[in-house]
């Protein structure tokens, strides 16, 4: 082949895997006219166009081609428990000379993904990128897929897709979780009465549901009682009063068994005659000073308040249409407080009953010093002395706060400026406080609360106290009351009241709610 006519390119001259053929197109200038001279040019010019086309359709070489890799090449999960997501990473490179646009991905099989790359991403030549890719198995079993990447890479002519792809494997595990231990969750049982329907139903969480049975393993029923077998409910009318222990055991469909002890309390008779009442139904407190009205004057009762606080009816009831609305708006000392008394009954009276529902809404932090004993009376008992100088709380019922976020009730014994000693013979005069965790004092909810008061000066007084039926306090041969022959023959003068009585609660205003409220001779179920 002439010179003249083709030359190829040095090597030095070659672009990276092209071939240049180089045509001199002087050489194709209009000559004397000589046949064999034009075949033979005719003949080169096909055989570098021939030559041309072998060169543009080679591939490129391996280096060329592979531009971007993924590493690792596949990716075990291991084992991944079902309901979870476990994620690994890949990263993604390019190996080229030339830049690589990203232009897809895709993942198959049942429980992968893939995530972490905002597409299409172009990465230059040495760049590289990671890629999340997820495992969350839907239930138990072996899982398989494909990770697969494809990119945009420049090759001579254009642009061509290239892809490649990552292997994913994995195991979902089932984590079987243990149930929770059997156990019977009532804690106390509500007291009953003799000649009264009783009824309430005993609970157990955990286990194996349906729990199948419910028997008493130890001691027994109150007479007229019956626990039923599958059910766990206690009904029946009781005959007998006393207090009666016993352990419950109940057992699950599994065959579990859990046992817890109960003491229940019956009362000797319902049967009393209501002496007062006040339900709040008159739209009013009018009640509380029955016979007469008004805010002054020795009538049968009346409120009283210290400090900023009042005393107003709500349409906020336990029964009926009205309650009474107890607030005080001191958010700290000093004391303030509202209290609504009954002393008419007590001083004809020396042992009765005496009973009030009260909801309190919230829970209110007590913003007194702890250090001089910052505290919320609730219920208490009052006492005059004979020259009627002097009335102090002899016995009331106080709201412990030392469980943080709950309430229990404390007794309170001659606290304040109550110079008797007691309450028990050869106790000196102080202040004492009784604590129980027999029962929490719910919030949210209306609670009863019922008192039973033996009144005596001398070391032979009793006092009672049942929230919903459960006994909480029971303090026997103590002094109730000062020594005050003005009104009875057993020289005692006690007055009742509910309180909102407080030297701070937060947040303020602070508002109990009470009703149904009732003094009678007999238990008030």
């Amino acid at each position: 082949m002439s010179k003249e006519f083709l030359n190829f390119g040095r090597k030095d001259q070659m672009e990276e895997s092209a071939i240049m053929l180089f045509i001199n197109p002087a050489k194709f200038a209009r000559r004397p006219t000589n046949p064999l001279g034009a075949r033979n040019r005719i003949r080169h010019l096909l055989l570098a166009l021939a030559l041309l086309a072998i060169v543009d359709s080679q591939p490129l070489d391996a280096g060329r081609a592979s531009q971007f890799t993924v590493n690792p090449s596949s990716i075990s999960f291991g084992s991944v428990p079902v309901g979870t997501v476990q994620t690994q990473y890949a990263t993604v490179s390019n190996t080229g000379s030339s830049s690589v646009t990203i232009s897809r991905t895709n993942v198959t099989g049942t429980g992968f993904s893939v995530g972490g790359l905002n597409l299409p991403l172009p990465l230059a030549s040495g760049q590289s990128v990671k890629l999340s890719v997820g495992l969350g198995p839907p239930a138990g079993g072996t899982y398989s897929g494909t990770l697969s990447l494809t990119s945009l890479t420049a090759f001579p002519g254009g642009m061509k897709s290239v892809a490649t792809s990552v292997s994913l494997s994995g195991t979902g595990t089932s984590n079987t979780v243990k149930p929770s231990p059997l156990q019977i969750t009532t804690t106390t049982l509500a007291a009953g009465a003799v000649g009264a329907a009783y009824g309430t139903t005993l609970s157990a969480s955990s286990g194996t549901q349906p729990y199948i049975s419910w028997g008493v393993t130890k001691g027994q029923l109150a007479p007229g009682l019956v626990l039923a077998y599958s059910t766990g409910v206690i009904s029946g009318t009781p005959t007998t009063a006393g207090s009666y222990p016993f352990i419950v055991q109940v057992t699950d469909s599994a065959g579990a068994t859990a046992s817890a002890s109960f003491s229940m309390t019956i009362s000797s008779s319902t049967t009393g005659t209501t002496l007062w009442s006040a339900g709040m139904e008159t739209d009013d407190t009018s009640e509380w000073y029955y016979p007469s009205t008004g805010h002054f004057g020795d009538y049968g009762g009346g409120e009283y308040d210290s400090g900023i606080a009042s005393t107003i009816a709500a349409n906020f009831a336990h029964s009926g249409n009205w309650g009474a609305q107890m607030t005080i708006t001191t958010p700290n000392s000093p004391t303030s407080g509202t209290r609504m008394f009954r002393w008419m009954e007590a001083r004809a009276n020396r042992d009765l009953y005496y009973s009030v529902w009260v909801y309190i809404p919230t829970y209110y932090t007590l913003t007194g010093n702890p250090a001089t004993g910052h505290y919320w009376n609730l219920f208490q008992f009052k006492s005059r002395t004979s020259d009627s100088s002097q009335i102090d709380p002899v016995w009331a019922f106080y709201i412990d706060d030392d469980v943080p976020g709950k309430y229990y009730l404390q007794a309170g014994w001659g606290w304040g400026g109550v110079t008797l000693a007691g309450p028990y013979m050869g106790d000196p005069v102080s202040g004492k406080f009784c604590t129980q965790r027999i029962a929490p004092l719910p919030i949210g909810q209306w609670v009863h609360l019922e008192a039973f008061l033996h009144q005596s000066n001398s070391y032979d007084g009793r006092l009672i106290l049942w929230q919903d039926g459960v006994e909480l306090f029971d303090f026997q041969n103590v002094i109730t009351s000062y020594n005050n022959c003005n009104y009875n023959s057993w020289c005692a003068d006690n007055e009742w009241s509910v309180n909102l009585y407080s030297d701070g609660l937060l947040p303020n205003p602070a508002t109990i709610y009470i009703d149904d409220a009732q003094i009678s001779t007999g238990f008030i179920p």
